[in-house]
């Protein structure tokens, strides 16, 4: 019976994924994340990633990394790993936030430096 569901469970979040669904312009992919229809809401984050946001920019500083830092950002923009949330829809629609800080390895040859997002981060709903 176990093995029914999760199947039914797995057909169900394949069908969302090809809905979701999208193609950018340089032909890469990008989907919505899978949830169920009665999954709880995240609760409030902007808080907490506001909070976060005035003290990773002070390392940043400290560490003579901030313009690079905001370099890699912009370039996540550009190749539409990111997209900025129209004014409109932080009212409108719901959002999750998530704290970022950057990781450097002077070593690397290819990625110097390395945006990390913590998924885990709890929310007003999640603490």
């Amino acid at each position: 019976m176990m093995a029914w569901i999760a199947c039914i469970s797995f057909m169900i979040c394949w069908a969302r994924i090809g809905r979701s669904r999208a193609e950018n312009r340089v032909g890469q992919y990008s989907v919505c994340l899978p949830r169920p229809d009665n999954s709880p809401s995240l609760g409030e984050s902007r808080n907490m990633a506001v909070k976060h946001f005035p003290q990773n920019e002070k390392s940043l500083t400290r560490k003579d990394k901030l313009r690079e830092f905001n370099i890699t950002l912009t370039e996540y923009l550009t190749l539409d790993h990111a997209k900025k949330v129209p004014t409109s829809d932080l009212q409108t629609k719901p959002n999750y936030y998530l704290p970022i800080h950057g990781v450097f390895k002077d070593t690397s040859t290819t990625t110097k430096v390395r945006p990390v997002f913590d998924a885990s981060a709890k929310s007003s709903k999640l603490e």
